[in-house]
């Protein structure tokens, strides 16, 4: 599960090499990617559906409940929650998920990925 949060001056290009750049650091095909979790406020964003996977939403105040995510100042400054991409993709992941690439930044966008114990078997 890819967890991504953006800011409105992320660039397709951008948010697309970021995506592959964690993928390739994960050692995880694009093939094997089944969503792309955010929060609710991005799930309608052209710029993450056309990544192409089917794409998941979380309230911030879910989001702000993820066990596992780390929590950023700056973030929560800007937005209610204070992690996105973290938290959407352990969220996402679902029950017992797990980081397998914690956040990769950009200048606009962040990128996480987060497996399970049956995704990994």
């Amino acid at each position: 599960m890819i967890g991504i949060g953006l800011s409105t001056r992320a660039i397709d290009a951008e948010i697309a090499q970021l995506v592959d750049d964690a993928l390739a650091i994960a050692g995880v095909a694009r093939s094997h990617v089944q969503a792309v979790a955010t929060r609710v406020a991005l799930g309608d964003d052209r710029r993450i559906h056309a990544l192409g996977w089917p794409v998941m939403t979380f309230p911030d105040a879910a989001l702000n409940e993820a066990v596992g995510a780390e929590s950023s100042a700056i973030v929560g400054a800007v937005i209610p929650t204070a992690s996105v991409c973290e938290a959407a993709a352990l969220l996402g992941a679902g029950p017992n998920a797990t980081l397998t690439l914690p956040k990769l930044r950009s200048a606009h966008a962040t990128v996480a990925i987060a497996t399970t114990r049956t995704d990994a078997s």
